[in-house]
């Protein structure tokens, strides 16, 4: 229009100048000597075919008029065009991707009952077309200019786009004010009543607010209200829908504050270990703070003020204002419970619905630009909204500006490769058996397990007088680690000689530490009265640091040098253990003397 508007070079993507035909074209330019090459590395190139000889192809470049020579080897593609171009360049509006078929153009606005479909994409030089139900194929709605990346520069872009998914959604906001179409006529009857309530501030309505995630990767963003044990109840400018089960929620946000956590693997292979005694009650939901913090638990229920949740048989009220995100963990693959109901059957729930939509109607699957899907059957396009029926949600309405792909035709979205809450799989810690006797004079003793010589796992646990413990900071000195169990006999045979083998060295040199597996202090330390041993204990509350030792059977005896290097493992009890752990306790003190 008449508007001038200042844009940052490193913001423009395309640029086409775009100018009129002439009317008396030079005689000596042919259709045929205009051309356009695309080479292997991704170079396109404009011109006047000049000349061919053996190894090249001489052309005059549209943009600069010299002479450039490309190897024919390096060629991929070569499109001839009409010196006269009739049609001004589509990119960056978009495109139309079919088996076979790759089209530019524009997805036009479609009143409602509008048949066979609502879609009509008008193809620049060409009349709009209506697509028909059984069509399948991709609409790309900000098609790029295709290039040659490595697979360097695609997980960078990947990256970049995660860090810009805030400024880009303040971006889109704004951007769909100014991208408004201009509004049409007034028409008589049910289009005046469409065109009024789906207007760009109802288009703004609809893309704002935090994403609700549910088990089959639709994402609906809006404004969690409440949740008891049933149902969550919510409202977005999406959908009229106000309530889903909240079995099949995946994630919630609830706030913008809270950035995604960054946690190393230790933190969250310990947050999705699910403890021996926990087995018939796993945890089922994370709580993110604001600040990055977590909580695994079992949400109760969430009001405006407070979110009420059960961790370790406590009841615990959480001021909702320092929650970003609550995640629905995924229960253990071989979890007991037979009566709740698994991701796949929720997620087959939901298959069962979308089967029962009527197959002669065209499915529209819409991309957002955070990754996630919302799927509907679209009825008419309204001042770029798509409005139509999800097979789940009701009645929605899709602004296309908050949309980087459309699919058309029906997808399977349980198994969605975004999505972002995928890794939050529980597994239940693995079951300890009882090991054999052991002992014997086996002179290779504690030498068969494949951890021998290797750098000793770290894990981080609190003791039972809740000190923080770290196989990192234990350097210097010998270290034993002896896990077990109060349920297991051999393991209360063999602390004993265990201690008194370790109380032969000097306790500067060499500690012990009994490694408990998934009990409560409680009955440790009545455990311990009883047998009349007191080493000092570590809670492996979860069963992590039994899995990184792969302390399948116990008891289990590790001896580690000053360096950090694993160099003898024990595994059951028996009577030559004290004297076999002594030998290899020895045997460590003396291996820095040997080497020096």
């Amino acid at each position: 229009g008449e508007e001038e508007r200042l844009v940052a070079a490193d913001q423009i993507m395309v640029m086409d100048f775009l100018h009129a035909a002439s009317k008396n074209p030079p005689e000596e330019l042919s259709a045929i000597d205009q051309l356009q090459i695309r080479t292997f590395d991704g170079m396109r190139l404009s011109g006047r075919l000049e000349r061919i000889d053996d190894q090249s192809l001489h052309v005059v470049a549209a943009a600069t008029q010299a002479k450039v020579a490309i190897p024919t080897s390096s060629i991929d593609t070569i499109d001839f065009q009409s010196s006269q171009p009739l049609v001004p360049s589509q990119r960056g509006q978009m495109r139309l991707e079919l088996d076979g078929t790759r089209l530019h153009g524009r997805l036009l606005d479609a009143e409602p009952d509008s048949q066979p479909t609502a879609l009509r994409f008008e193809t620049s030089g060409a009349a709009p077309v209506v697509m028909r139900p059984n069509i399948e194929g991709k609409l790309t709605l900000r098609p790029k200019v295709e290039t040659t990346k490595s697979a360097t520069e695609l997980r960078i872009e990947r990256l970049q786009k995660i860090r810009q998914a805030a400024q880009r959604q303040n971006n889109l906001q704004r951007a769909a004010v100014r991208r408004a179409p201009v509004q049409q006529a007034k028409k008589p009857g049910i289009w005046n009543v469409f065109s009024k309530v789906f207007d760009p501030k109802e288009n703004l309505k609809a893309i704002a607010g935090r994403p609700i995630y549910l088990k089959t990767g639709e994402v609906i963003p809006g404004r969690v209200i409440s949740i008891d044990e049933n149902e969550v109840t919510f409202e977005s400018g999406m959908t009229q829908k106000t309530t889903l089960p909240r079995e099949q929620i995946r994630a919630i946000h609830l706030s913008s504050i809270g950035s995604e956590p960054v946690i190393d693997t230790q933190e969250r292979e310990r947050l999705l270990t699910v403890p021996r005694n926990r087995k018939n009650s796993p945890p089922t939901h994370l709580l993110i703070a604001d600040n990055g913090d977590m909580m695994r638990c079992r949400l109760v229920s969430l009001t405006k003020e407070n979110a009420e949740v059960e961790s370790r048989l406590e009841t615990i009220t959480i001021p909702r204002k320092v929650i970003s995100k609550i995640i629905w963990l995924k229960p253990p693959i071989d979890t007991d419970e037979s009566t709740k109901p698994t991701d796949k059957e929720a997620g087959e729930e939901l298959a069962t619905k979308k089967a029962d939509v009527d197959p002669d109607k065209l499915t529209v699957q819409g991309k957002l630009l955070d990754g996630n899907r919302l799927s509907l059957v679209p009825e008419s396009v309204i001042n770029q909204t798509m409005i139509g029926d999800n097979f789940f949600l009701g009645p929605i309405r899709l602004p296309l500006a908050n949309c980087e792909e459309l699919y058309l035709g029906k997808r399977d979205d349980l198994d969605n490769p975004d999505d972002p809450h995928a890794i939050w799989q529980l597994v239940n810690a693995p079951e300890p058996i009882i090991g054999d006797s052991g002992g014997g004079d086996d002179s290779m003793a504690g030498t068969r397990s494949p951890l021998v010589g290797q750098k000793a796992p770290d894990f981080k646990l609190k003791t039972l007088d809740g000190e923080p413990f770290r196989i990192a900071d234990q350097t210097g000195r010998t270290l034993v680690l002896d896990f077990w169990a109060t349920w297991c006999g051999p393991c209360m045979q063999a602390m004993p000689v265990i201690e008194d083998a370790v109380a032969e060295f000097d306790p500067e040199q060499v500690r012990l530490v009994a490694v408990n597996l998934q009990e409560s202090a409680e009955d440790i330390r009545n455990t311990l009265d009883r047998i009349g041993v007191s080493p000092e204990v570590v809670l492996d509350i979860d069963g992590v640091a039994a899995g990184r030792y792969q302390a399948n059977a116990i008891p289990q005896t590790v001896v580690i040098d000053a360096e950090g290097t694993v160099t003898r493992v024990f595994v059951g009890g028996g009577s030559k253990l004290g004297e076999q752990l002594a030998d290899a306790i020895r045997g460590t003190l003396a291996e820095p003397a040997e080497q020096n």
